[in-house]
């Protein structure tokens, strides 16, 4: 599909908006589209006893619409600002609970969201200063100008644009849960509701996906070396998400780690694109199963997230030991179970099976063409057959040693390795929820079977996983058709034939990696992951530690269970029976026997009784006496072990001490010197101004005293105060005048001092109406001025 859709919306938060429909684009809302669709109906259910629950549909939507902005997006900087929205309303799904763990795990990821964003934020203005451009169609082009020394930095542009990519690749891989910022899934996902794990696992991770694949398929496309770095972390992410996935006792969790696999899987791909292309060997087996296997754990993660929400929703546990049993008599969630786990583990038949073996493929294909001798030794990796630059070096020998046939070779191996490591925590997830009994509320859970799920989620979840099936019995009906329109966004070649998905040789890899999965489930998950519980430990009610179950012995003697209770008490009163009368005791025995009904089903446990439900109940629950256990160290954490002591620990600590040092002794130093400078300089100042003043009261402001000055401008004054003041006198000598207070002065100077205030009072009136005038006059001009511009142009 070559035919685009554009909306442009010009200075858009100053740089613009740009969104395009084509194909990838189309087929990735309509993902997002029924994914949310189908957890928005699920959550009817899901959230109906939830008090918050308006919040989590207000985030819920914003989410929506942050999303599908990412995948329509066709500038980075478009994509930027989308990308952050979504990061961090989709906090708020993390945090609903507010519990303790889900705010732990809420503050991991937005942690890791929020250094993503900063980091992504500088690859950006470092590849828009070297380019000029984000818009994703010139990226290609401006790339290349810059690796050939043509760019505004010369030949010293090319480390900038390895340090803007790997910046991208960092803010991107972090949202998709590559290694080694995937610490958020396995944390996030548990604490989450269902739904939003969903969505979480299924889209938003493809979010990040999607911005990888603009930075290696768009902008290093055909650079050797950036493909290497992106196989290699798909390779570790694979193994290492794989392995924490098989050792995880929690359900959600188990399925979290599964998605780190997973992306995994799909980095893998990204990478075999880059490296397949800059050889000039076609990649269109590589670009088509990056872009299926990106659809197909979108489906896969949609279907298996709601089912463990319908675990969740009924039993409130997420443990293996607590909700084994839960599935059994309830047909529905068994095959919407089934279908996700047989898709996700590449079972032929199913569509996982397909886009797994095109990227097996791609392996298989790279290595090939290295055994021919093309690899990197040779140049032809990464040389101007491919458009790339040529490694100098220390780089150019890691590119020589990853570049050797045998390498590849194992690669492929841990590849069929990883999946059979799918395909074994997948199995023991089946078997824990449908085949395992729980041994005290398995009749409870068998007493679920009706109402486990309403009819609305039983149909969009079996709708759901329907197709899965469907779209891997016919993948070149639907498979095929859905590649061709998505693989122009990865600007690979177009595959030249048609793919024999059920060859024997594809059905081969499939075979030897089922084969690997059922040795390590019956090896590592059986062997390893499980250990035997004591029946005495189920019958004393210390089963998992104290979890959820109260012990066989409680569901015995309770007098409520019927469970097990029902099945083993008259093997017990059989045996209680048998052993009195071997013992030697009559029918009619007041000891054990008499007390085989009252002592034994009344919940006295004493004496012969407690020892009898520990034999029956061994005996009975001898298939499931074991529990699994968590043998991954728990020190083996990369956020507690590095990232949180780095983040939380040391840098703040040096930032600190550095911080207190400058201002203890640099700050506090220079603020005391710049003090007493100060005060030197303003006494100087201050001494300075009053010898001024006294010099000026020596010589020409020289205080008199005696008659005062007579200026003209005061003569009447003068003239009135001295009649004044000669009245006055003559007023004192009249005779028969009272002694008084004898007034001192002349009225002279208070005369003078009222006429200075009625002059300058007088003044002050004048400049008033003065100013008043003016204004008036400044607005009269004005309106006649309007009045002249109006009456000239109508």
């Amino acid at each position: 599909m070559n035919d685009t859709m554009d909306l442009v919306i010009p200075g858009f938060c100053g740089m613009g908006m740009h969104l395009r429909l084509d194909g990838f684009r189309i087929i990735y809302v309509l993902i997002a589209i029924v994914m949310w669709a189908v957890c928005g109906l699920f959550s009817l259910e899901y959230m109906r006893h939830y008090g918050n629950r308006r919040r989590y549909y207000v985030f819920f939507w914003i989410t929506f619409l942050a999303t599908a902005g990412v995948f329509l997006s066709a500038d980075l900087y478009t994509t930027f600002i989308f990308f952050e929205i979504m990061s961090f309303t989709s906090y708020v799904w993390v945090a609903f609970d507010e519990k303790k763990e889900s705010l732990r795990a809420a503050e991991t990821y937005l942690a890791v969201a929020v250094i993503g964003g900063l980091v992504m934020l500088m690859g950006l203005f470092l590849l828009y200063d070297m380019t000029g451009t984000l818009e994703m169609d010139g990226l290609g082009r401006a790339v290349e100008e810059v690796l050939s020394g043509n760019g505004v930095y010369g030949s010293g542009g090319t480390g900038r644009l390895y340090a803007a990519g790997g910046l991208l690749l960092f803010g991107f891989g972090a949202k998709a849960g590559c290694f080694p910022l995937h610490i958020w899934l396995p944390k996030a996902h548990p604490v989450a509701p269902a739904p939003a794990s969903a969505l979480l696992s299924g889209i938003l991770t493809k979010a990040g996906v999607f911005g990888i694949v603009v930075v290696s398929c768009v902008m290093f496309g055909t650079d050797g070396n950036w493909g290497l770095l992106v196989a290699v972390l798909g390779f570790i992410t694979m193994f290492l998400g794989a392995l924490l996935a098989l050792f995880s006792v929690n359900l959600k969790r188990t399925l979290a780690c599964s998605s780190v696999s997973q992306i995994g899987f799909i980095l893998t791909g990204i990478g075999m694109c880059c490296l397949l292309k800059s050889a000039g060997q076609g990649n269109g087996l590589a670009v088509r199963g990056t872009f299926l296997h990106m659809v197909n754990h979108s489906m896969f993660k949609l279907v298996l997230f709601l089912c463990a929400g319908v675990v969740f929703m009924n039993l409130h546990q997420l443990d293996l030991n607590d909700i084994r049993g839960f599935g059994r008599k309830k047909p529905a969630l068994l095959f919407c179970f089934l279908m996700g786990a047989l898709g996700i583990s590449g079972i032929p038949m199913w569509s996982g099976y397909v886009s797994k073996t095109l990227l097996h493929e791609g392996i298989v294909e790279y290595g090939e063409m290295l055994a021919r001798g093309m690899g990197p030794a040779s140049g032809s990796l990464i040389g101007s057959a491919g458009g790339g630059v040529h490694p100098a070096g220390w780089s150019y020998g890691i590119s020589a040693v990853l570049g050797a046939p045998a390498v590849w070779k194992a690669a492929e191996w841990l590849f069929l390795l990883t999946g059979g490591m799918t395909l074994a925590y997948m199995l023991k997830l089946f078997i824990v929820l449908f085949v395992d009994r729980h041994p005290v509320r398995q009749q409870e859970f068998d007493a679920m079977s009706s109402g486990y799920m309403n009819p609305v989620s039983r149909t969009v979840l079996c709708v759901c996983a329907s197709v899965i099936p469907v779209f891997g019995s016919c993948p070149q009906l639907f498979m095929d058709r859905a590649a061709d329109l998505g693989q122009g966004f990865f600007q690979g070649n177009l595959l030249g034939h048609k793919v024999s998905y059920f060859a024997a040789g594809n059905l081969k890899g499939a075979a030897i990696t089922i084969g690997i999965g059922i040795v390590l489930y019956m090896a590592v998950v059986r062997g390893l992951l499980m250990e035997k519980a004591e029946s005495g430990e189920q019958a004393e009610g210390r089963w998992d530690n104290g979890g959820s179950s109260s012990g066989v012995n409680g569901g015995n003697n309770s007098g409520n269970n019927s469970g097990i209770n029902s099945g083993v008490n008259s093997e017990i009163n059989s045996g209680v029976n048998r052993r009195n009368n071997s013992g030697g005791n009559s029918g009619n025995n007041s000891g054990v026997n008499s007390g085989n009904n009252s002592e034994v089903n009344s919940g006295n446990n004493s004496g012969v009784n407690s020892r009898i439900n520990r034999e029956v109940n061994g005996k009975m629950c001898g298939l499931y006496l074991y529990r699994y256990v968590d043998r991954w160290p728990k020190w083996l954490d990369l956020e507690e072990l590095i990232y949180r002591p780095i983040l939380a620990v040391a840098l703040p600590g040096i930032f600190g001490a550095v911080f207190r040092f400058v201002d203890r002794y640099l700050v506090s130093t220079a603020v005391n010197l710049f003090l007493q400078v100060s005060a030197v300089l303003c006494r100087a100042l201050d001494h300075m101004a009053d010898g001024l003043i006294l010099l000026a009261r020596k010589t020409t402001h020289r205080q008199r005293n005696g008659e005062m000055v007579r200026w003209g401008n005061d003569r009447s004054a003068f003239i009135l105060g001295h009649f004044i003041d000669y009245v006055a006198s003559l007023g004192r000598r009249l005779p028969g005048r009272r002694k008084g207070r004898e007034r001192n002065g002349s009225v002279i100077p208070r005369l003078i001092e009222g006429e200075e205030v009625l002059k300058r009072t007088g003044k002050l009136v004048e400049e008033s109406f003065s100013f008043g005038l003016m204004l008036f006059c400044i607005g009269l001009c004005l309106t006649l001025g309007y009045l002249l511009v109006v009456f000239f142009r109508g």
